[in-house]
């Protein structure tokens, strides 16, 4: 039986994104699931897809690939598009975020 998968397609100010959420599909995002993604054109014209959110010493983080399924850092341009959609899903409070970029990492907090 095939397994069905939910994708939520995300536009922020300057990108667009595939979303995978690991929680909603009740597993880690593997290889063999991105290459299909990329081989049919899944969320063409869309600058990668963002993977999570991972609970990870307390804070919420999501891994970001490319349009070629590389794991690449978020820039803070980047952002709106995980934040948005953390909001949407639940996961942050309303009234959240602020945000910061540190290097390698964007912190954000209520």
């Amino acid at each position: 039986m095939a397994r069905q998968i939910i994708f939520h397609k995300y536009q922020g100010t300057e990108n667009g994104f595939l979303i995978y959420d690991i929680r909603k599909n009740g597993g880690e995002m593997n290889d063999g699931l991105l290459h299909m993604i990329r081989s049919r054109n899944f969320g063409l014209d869309l600058d990668g897809i963002l993977v999570g959110p991972y609970l990870v010493d307390g804070s919420l983080e999501m891994k970001m690939f490319d349009r070629q399924g590389h794991e690449v850092s978020m820039k803070k341009e980047s952002t709106d598009v995980p934040i948005s959609y953390m909001k949407e899903a639940g996961y942050l409070p309303g009234e959240c975020p602020q945000t910061e970029q540190r290097p390698e990492k964007i912190y954000c907090w209520c």
